[in-house]
């Protein structure tokens, strides 16, 4: 049995549990599981590994020759059924910022609605509840148009100006 794999995957909620023990801001968000049950892991993990992709991400797709240029903004477009819930993708993508170019950007979330075509029908339209049936004809067989992205849209750089001589 790999005992290692479990380790790694907790690493990310206590960087967050620290984080906002240190921040003043109270204790990390959390899930709850059931009756007396609830799990912070979860809720901190999932923010925080998309979190380290997006930085990852902007930090690879700066051009060469603008290599070590500050950010200014990262643009994300993000689904309501992505299950990302955008404070805490905010403060993890502060906290693994730090020490990066992207320390002090700003992620600008775009969250974008649960939008639907009936293949019976072709009705299209924003499913606002939990109920997947087209309001039109009252079937059940559709497809989802959006509400599931996750997706960097932009980056953009702080302008470095020089002061003239």
């Amino acid at each position: 049995m790999d005992h290692t794999a479990g380790r790694r995957q907790t690493r990310p909620a206590a960087v967050v549990r620290a984080a906002y023990r240190d921040s003043g801001v109270g204790t990390a968000p959390s899930v709850h599981r059931g009756p007396g049950r609830t799990d912070t892991r979860y809720a901190a993990m999932h923010e925080m590994g998309i979190a380290m992709q997006i930085v990852e991400i902007a930090v690879a797709s700066v051009p060469a020759h603008l290599k070590g240029s500050p950010v200014e903004r990262v643009n994300l477009q993000v689904g309501k059924l992505s299950a990302v819930v955008p404070d805490s993708l905010r403060f993890c993508f502060d906290v693994v910022a730090k020490g990066t170019p992207l320390e002090g950007a700003d992620l600008n979330i775009e969250e974008l609605p649960v939008t639907a075509r009936c293949r019976a029908c072709g009705h299209v339209w924003t499913i606002d509840g939990p109920a997947f049936t087209c309001p039109e004809c009252a079937r059940g067989d559709l497809e989802l148009l959006s509400g599931r992205e996750l997706d960097i849209r932009s980056i953009e750089l702080r302008e470095n100006r020089t002061p003239d001589a």
